[in-house]
C-alpha cells in the first residue's frame, strides 16, 4: 500500500495539486563541487514532469534545475 507523505502538494510550474506517495519517490544523486556524491529522494510532477528533491530537512520539497542521476 502506498503511504501518503504529503496530502496536498502544489507544483510551482503547472500549479497542479496532488498527494505525494511512496511509489512516486526514487533515489537520485548529484555530484558536489568537490566530486563527492550526495544522495537524495526525488519525484517528478505527474502533470508536467518537473523534478522535486528533498535534502532530508523534514517536509521541505525543493525544485532545483541541476542534473540528477538515478541510483
Amino acid at each position: 500500500m502506498n503511504k501518503v507523505i504529503k496530502k496536498r502538494f502544489k507544483c510551482k510550474l503547472c500549479k497542479d495539486k496532488y498527494p505525494i506517495t511512496t511509489d512516486m519517490l526514487r533515489d537520485v544523486y548529484y555530484r558536489t563541487g568537490f566530486g563527492d556524491k550526495e544522495f537524495l529522494k526525488a519525484f517528478n510532477c505527474p502533470t508536467c514532469g518537473n523534478i522535486y528533491i528533498n535534502f532530508g530537512y523534514g517536509d521541505k520539497w525543493q525544485h532545483l534545475t541541476c542534473e540528477f542521476f538515478d541510483v
